[in-house]
């Protein structure tokens, strides 16, 4: 189309409602349960919680006299369970132990709310971090306990990117260094974010779990090398759900990192967006070249 000069209807196809010159990778979505990583690393950096904690599962989560769906009871488990799962209530709760302050403070660290620094201009847009401030501005209301349980599972006033999504899930296999992203191979500019060797553990024992025994089974196949990730589910009324999946592999010793992203898709992270990483991974392992560990994303 482009090779020829797009015709006048074609032209205003491609500014139609479905947006196709919009690059997404770019824009702000809500994270929904991938978000769940950053509750982890708050309520453990924070130290509210350790390692090894528990937190008691509920099919309802009731809070000043309001109550807060899950998918399930698990009983008491800890936070990689709770990744793998997708526990909401056990993530309301973390969330209003640490409160909004940590919260946000773990997801600024993990690069939310800021550029990326990628060397191309369409970056125009840090996405949101919803907090405490940015309510008062803008809607001139005072924080509550309700937005506190919503952020912690990735629902409230938080957008990101899917390139701020793959940074987060970088540091987590590359021992906790978040990386400013480039085109071309060479050198890149990393930052030391020094999480705690217990964080990293769990979050790396929780990613794996998510394909062992939980939400995203279908990437626990024989055919490809261990995978770790975690899938989200986001909701965007009217209009239908968002399908999320951020993960790497090999799992033990990681050379790439994928975000999978279903815009408005109506499906789940474990349904829309793990499938498409198979089929991406699937293609990426099948051609690699056997000692080939340069880091790609």
């Amino acid at each position: 189309m482009f090779a020829t000069g797009p015709t006048a209807a074609q032209w205003e196809a491609l500014g139609g409602p479905e947006a196709p010159m919009l690059n997404r990778a770019f824009q702000g979505f809500p994270p929904a349960s991938t978000f769940k990583l950053v509750t982890t690393i708050a309520g453990i950096e924070s130290g509210r919680f350790g390692e090894h904690s528990t937190v008691p599962t509920m099919n309802s989560f009731c809070y000043r006299g309001q109550c807060y769906g899950d998918h399930g009871s698990f009983g008491a488990i800890g936070f990689p369970m709770a990744l793998a799962v997708s526990s909401n209530s056990f993530y309301y709760q973390v969330g209003l132990k640490v409160g909004p302050d940590e919260l946000f403070k773990a997801a600024r660290r993990m690069g939310y709310g800021q550029l990326t620094g990628i060397e191309l201009r369409d970056e125009d847009g840090p996405g949101l971090l919803g907090d405490e401030a940015w309510k008062l501005k803008v809607y001139g209301e005072h924080w509550t306990p309700v937005d506190t349980i919503s952020s912690a599972i990735g629902q409230g006033p938080v957008l990101v990117t899917p390139l701020q999504m793959a940074r987060l899930y970088a540091a987590v296999a590359n021992g906790g260094w978040l990386v400013t992203p480039h085109l071309v191979e060479r050198p890149t500019e990393r930052r030391w974010i020094g999480l705690k060797p217990g964080t990293l553990r769990v979050l790396r024992k929780g990613l794996r779990m998510v394909v062992t025994e939980g939400t995203a089974r279908i990437l626990n196949d024989p055919s490809l090398p261990p995978v770790a990730g975690k899938t989200g589910t986001g909701e965007d009324p009217p209009r239908l759900d968002h399908a999320w999946f951020g993960g790497y592999a090999p799992a033990d010793k990681p050379t790439l990192v994928i975000v999978a992203f279903g815009e408005n898709s109506g499906g789940y992270g474990g349904t829309v967006a793990a499938p498409m990483v198979k089929a991406l991974m699937t293609t990426w392992f099948r051609g690699a070249q056997p000692g080939d560990q340069r880091a790609r994303g």
